[in-house]
């Protein structure tokens, strides 16, 4: 991929983190324990945010394998293992 193909997918994430940010710090204290999905136990903000930030870890650990040449398995190897 070209640094010219690069550029909109870097500047979109940029934009859709500090939208998500935003979104997150604009919850006042009650609003991180209101239920949002009401499906199964249901989900609060917090347990959104919890999510979304073990995935993004989850990512790297992916990601920086992937550079490193290491192959994962899926479903075999469960988060950050090999």
């Amino acid at each position: 991929m070209t640094d010219s193909h690069k550029a909109p997918i870097v500047k979109r994430l940029a934009s859709e983190g500090l939208n998500t940010l935003d979104f997150f710090r604009g919850l006042r204290p009650y609003e991180w324990e209101q239920q949002i999905y009401v499906a199964g136990p249901g989900w609060t903000a917090r347990d959104i945010l919890c999510h979304l930030l073990d995935a993004e870890q989850a990512f790297h650990h992916i990601i920086t394998d992937v550079l490193r040449g290491r192959q994962r398995r899926a479903g075999r190897d469960g988060p950050g293992r090999l």
